[in-house]
């Protein structure tokens, strides 16, 4: 067992219980000395169901298992002990040397395989690797716990203040069919925020369309959102038509996600305001007459996201007042990933499963350094930035740990908040398709709790 009374000792200073799991009488005398002389407590188990009622303690990390024949039921043993205690770790003696006796040994999830008459300078050299392991796991374990915390609120990863208070907003804008406007820096998720959203309102079984706003030059934007006949109205609030094309009519009765509003030119964002004001007061008709009037319990839902200060916008004439009017009263802020810093295990834990199904990968976790060095990075492109460089790591790591030199940050002692790299470089969203083909239905709205 190792108490936190040695957390500042040298590891091998640590105190630590082995279990002896049938080890024959003649030599366990010399194994329980030699493991004594090495800081070591010996624990003798005769048979595999001692040995799990000693483990269930928790207090015993590594197991020393003698199989001198080299039994078959042997391996079935081991991967007993793995599957009821993945964290404990088996060393195998035995006197068969063959090698696929040896591949087998290591399929069924011993840490170390040695031949018999063992070497103990062989066995001390395994033990002290992994009284080194179970010191880095005691000292991982805020970073663990805090990955493996619970979400308050399905598909929102991080239980930080600020992500706290993402969430309550969520709750009380969800339910109503009322616009909502989701501001925060490139790469903070808001358009996951705006799919948690739609998929919590009362449109939930209708499409969600995501019109892309950036790069969009007034014409296609017209077209896209108005259709071929355009929109006209009139000082009065007379005319109003729309073609039975046109985003906001096939949008009705689902919701209408504008991706970087504030992108859109700005004669498109007055009419759009002005449309928006003149849907939400009565019916509108299509070019060829029809009434497009939404039921009164499932109107369209508008739904926007900026990186910018909208009001700074207004005030400096470069955002249409009627349209932020419309959007201003019910905000949510996406805190950046330095805001939000102790969600990043529990991000990185996260985005290190999504990539190890997807790349086939067994890793389990990060090496200290690495740690210190996702903490302490500025991260200017935030979340996305972090899904990317857990992804490229994930890809390239070698062992069974990321390690700092598997990522593309500086390692720890960067300051937080500082960085080589510039938020300008994140500017551009990946994959912005200016044309027409930038409107996209989103059928699938589950939420990936692997995601920001």
């Amino acid at each position: 067992m190792v108490r936190w009374s040695q957390m500042d000792k040298p590891s091998y200073e640590w105190k630590m219980d082995v279990l002896l799991l049938q080890i024959e009488p003649d030599w366990r005398e010399a194994l329980s000395r030699f493991l004594l002389s090495w800081n070591f407590s010996p624990v003798p188990a005769g048979s595999l169901e001692e040995a799990l009622a000693l483990l269930q303690s928790g207090q015993i990390q590594i197991v020393v298992l003698d199989d001198p024949e080299g039994r078959p039921d042997s391996f079935s043993m081991i991967r007993t002990l793995r599957e009821k205690y993945p964290l404990v770790e088996t060393i195998l003696i035995s006197r068969e040397k063959s090698p696929e006796y040896t591949t087998e040994a290591f399929r069924a999830g011993v840490y170390s395989c040695l031949s018999q008459p063992v070497s103990f300078r062989l066995l001390g050299r395994d033990l002290n690797c992994l009284r080194g392991e179970v010191r880095r796991r005691i000292e991982s374990r805020p970073w663990e716990d805090q990955a493996h915390r619970g979400d308050a609120l399905e598909g929102l990863v991080g239980t930080s203040a600020p992500m706290q208070a993402v969430g309550a907003a969520i709750r009380s804008f969800a339910r109503e069919n009322l616009p909502v406007l989701i501001s925060g820096r490139i790469g903070t998720g808001k358009e996951r925020v705006a799919r948690i959203l739609h998929a919590q309102s009362r449109n939930a079984e209708q499409p969600l369309f995501v019109y892309r706003c950036c790069g969009i030059s007034e014409e296609t934007a017209s077209q896209d959102l108005f259709g071929a006949a355009g929109f006209d109205v009139a000082g009065d609030g007379g005319s109003r038509a729309l073609s039975s094309e046109a985003l906001l009519v096939r949008a009705i009765g689902g919701t209408l996600l504008l991706d970087e509003v504030a992108d859109l030119p700005l004669p498109i964002q007055r009419q759009l305001g002005r449309v928006l004001a003149h849907m939400q007061s009565g019916p509108s008709e299509t070019a060829g007459g029809e009434e497009t009037d939404p039921e009164p319990e499932q109107p369209m839902r508008i739904l926007a996201t900026t990186r910018t200060n909208l009001a700074d916008h207004v005030r400096n004439g470069v955002f249409d007042s009627g349209l932020y009017g419309l959007l201003q009263d019910r905000i949510v802020y996406m805190p950046s990933l330095v805001e939000r810093g102790e969600d990043i295990p529990q991000l990185a834990q996260n985005f290190m499963k999504m990539f190890n199904d997807e790349f086939g990968k067994s890793i389990r976790g990060f090496t200290r350094d690495a740690e210190l060095a996702l903490l302490h990075y500025g991260w200017p492109g935030n979340v996305r930035e972090l899904e990317n460089v857990i992804g490229r790591a994930c890809l390239l790591a070698e062992q069974v740990r990321i390690d700092v030199g598997d990522l593309s940050i500086p390692a720890s002692g960067v300051e937080t908040g500082s960085t080589d790299r510039t938020e300008a470089e994140y500017e551009d969203a990946p994959e912005v398709i200016v044309s027409s083909d930038t409107v996209t239905e989103a059928e699938d709205l589950s939420w990936d709790p692997g995601k920001p």
